[in-house]
Order: C-alpha cells, then sequence, then structure tokens
C-alpha cells in the first residue's frame, strides 16, 4: 500500500522532517552507492523558489551521511540558461555547501541509452545515476508548462545532461504527450 507523509516543516527545522522521513521510508544504504539528486534549474536565489532549498538539502546530505553508505554523491544538470554551468549554478544557489563536500559534475560523464523512437532514439544519461544503488530524489515543487506539477518524475530530467532535455520537450510539445 503507498505510503505519504504529511509533516509540518520550516527550512529551519527541516531537519526534525528529514528524520521523519526516514523512519517512515526506510532505506538500507550501508555500503552502497548514493546519488542526492536536487533540483537545480538554474542559478537563483533560494529565496525565488525555483531549486531545491539548500536547507533540504544539508538535512538530507547530513542524514545519509549517518547511514555509511560507500560514497555519497550530490548533482544535477541544470536546465534553461545554464546548460554546462553545473559548478557556478551550485555556488549561486547556495547547494555547493550544502552538499558538504560530496558534490560532483554529474554531466561531466555520461552513457548513452535506449529511449523512446517517437521521442527520442537514445539519451545520454548521468553514469552517477546509472551507477547508483539507491538515488534519492529532492524535486521543488513548482509548476511547469509540460507537466503543470514538478515533482520527482520532473526532476528526472536533471539525469540528462545539456540541452537534450530542450530536444525532449520540444518533441513532446504538449502536457499529453510529455507524460509518455
Amino acid at each position: 500500500m503507498p505510503k505519504v507523509m504529511i509533516h509540518p516543516a520550516t527550512y529551519e527545522n527541516v531537519h526534525q522532517a528529514i528524520e521523519r522521513v526516514f523512519e517512515i521510508f526506510p532505506l538500507i544504504l550501508k555500503g552502497k552507492k548514493v546519488l542526492i539528486k536536487p533540483n537545480l534549474l538554474r542559478g537563483s536565489e533560494a529565496a525565488e523558489g525555483i531549486v531545491t532549498n539548500p536547507a533540504v538539502l544539508r538535512a538530507v546530505v547530513e542524514k545519509v551521511e549517518t547511514m555509511a553508505p560507500s560514497s555519497i554523491v550530490v548533482g544535477d544538470n541544470p536546465g534553461m540558461f545554464s546548460y554546462g554551468a553545473n559548478e557556478e549554478c551550485f555556488r549561486k544557489t547556495g547547494l555547493m555547501e550544502a552538499a558538504k563536500g560530496h558534490y560532483r559534475n554529474i554531466g561531466n560523464d555520461s552513457e548513452k541509452v535506449d529511449f523512446n523512437p517517437d521521442f527520442m532514439p537514445s539519451v545520454s544519461v548521468s553514469r552517477a545515476a546509472l551507477e547508483a544503488d539507491v538515488m534519492i530524489s529532492l524535486p521543488k515543487f513548482k509548476t511547469h508548462g509540460l507537466t503543470v506539477v514538478t515533482g520527482a518524475i520532473k526532476n528526472s530530467y536533471g539525469l540528462l545532461p545539456g540541452a537534450q532535455k530542450a530536444r525532449l520537450h520540444e518533441a513532446a510539445g504538449s502536457p499529453e504527450r510529455f507524460h509518455e
């Protein structure tokens, strides 16, 4: 049966909410490769509400560190006007500091995988995602022209380095096709 957690929280007390998340949705991370994937659309201030808030990322990183994974990678591939500007975007948003030394530019190493030929026959996916045993997605709840509301599925677009995200948006063309 699916579970949902609703927990009142602020960015100031987000650590308590993250602890509760891991209680309700337990993960065994000991000895595993963990990719923590925030939403980093573009370089922006946290107050703009465009990216995962650094307080959320820091709380998740600190919790995961206590769970003895073999490695932690924090990364994303920005979109819009920031293709390839991973480090600059992480610094500007405060996510670099929140990553606590676990940041890696996941756009530097990718692997081509088969995809839906109705859109693109193949896409390049960040190797960090393909090699991770566990991926923790930290989406930013916001609106989007093709998904209406974004979330964890839309956050997965950040596993695709570069402008192929824009090509997929164009190939979809409508919310009805985008879900495919």
